[in-house]
């Protein structure tokens, strides 16, 4: 069995990696937590990353990608908290 990670999958990994490097801070997140809720500009720019069609298909504006995407992404994202 070949476990390495497809190259799609190795550059979402890096490209929410360089956005929550540069967007998010732990304060941030910590301030989320607290009101329970993140700020609709935070989702916008999450939107136009396309995190939030990710596993929607292309003939719904989606980006028809599987569940292995979705938990990368979820996990990127996550890391500050």
């Amino acid at each position: 069995m070949d476990f390495q990670e497809e190259e799609h999958i190795t550059m979402l990994r890096d490209m929410i990696r360089k956005f929550v490097a540069k967007e998010v801070t732990s304060e941030m997140v910590a301030a989320w937590d607290e009101a329970d809720q993140i700020p609709r500009e935070m989702l916008v720019r999450i939107g136009e990353l396309g995190l939030c069609g990710l596993t929607f298909g292309e003939e719904h504006g989606g980006f028809g990608r599987d569940i292995v995407a979705m938990t990368v992404a979820i996990e990127e994202l996550a890391k500050p908290m």
